[in-house]
């Protein structure tokens, strides 16, 4: 007759906690190895090229999604135009769109500006000046990064240097 075998009271014996603890080493070993390697070929001057060109096709889709056209000039007369900015630093495609409008009645320019992420199609920052002849300038601006508290500024220069991180120098800091 066969005597039945008894497990010890703790069913966790030491020989499959070890290799359930190596398994999982391995795994988690592995995902940042391909997590690194994934990261190292981002890196590339070939992948990042091929990103900035999708992100330079992506934010024309956008631009034209608002409904502007190519070619400055727009049906009713104000002027938009718009600039895509592959940053590799924070992995992101930023479509920055500007409107400039003038009303020849009371000689008043207005300019509006506005960073986007061209993939997610969230606002990073917005920009509003207005000028009318022999007056002083309005200028308001602000930059709202996920999870960070908006920060407000009050003139283009404010506003170059805000934006900068994100897309890169504007040429009119």
């Amino acid at each position: 007759m066969l005597t039945p075998r008894i497990n010890p009271p703790n069913a966790w014996s030491a020989r499959p906690l070890a290799a359930f603890a190596l398994g999982a080493l391995a795994i988690v070993g592995g995902t940042i190895a391909v997590a690194f390697y994934i990261s190292h070929q981002l890196n590339t001057p070939q992948a990042i090229s091929a990103l900035r060109q999708s992100c330079a096709g992506q934010a024309e889709r956008v631009f034209r999604a608002q409904g502007w056209r190519l070619g400055g000039r727009q049906p009713d007369g104000r002027f938009a135009g718009y600039r895509a900015r592959y940053n590799p630093r924070l992995g992101k495609c930023f479509v920055v769109i500007g409107v400039l409008t003038r009303d020849p009645r009371d000689h008043e320019t207005r300019f509006s500006s506005t960073v986007a992420d061209a993939f997610e199609q969230r606002t990073y920052a917005e920009y509003f000046s207005s000028r009318t002849r022999g007056l002083a300038p309005y200028v308001t601006c602000k930059l709202t990064v996920p999870h960070e508290k908006p920060v407000f500024c009050h003139s283009a220069r404010e506003w170059h240097r805000l934006i900068a991180p994100y897309v890169g120098p504007t040429g009119s800091e």
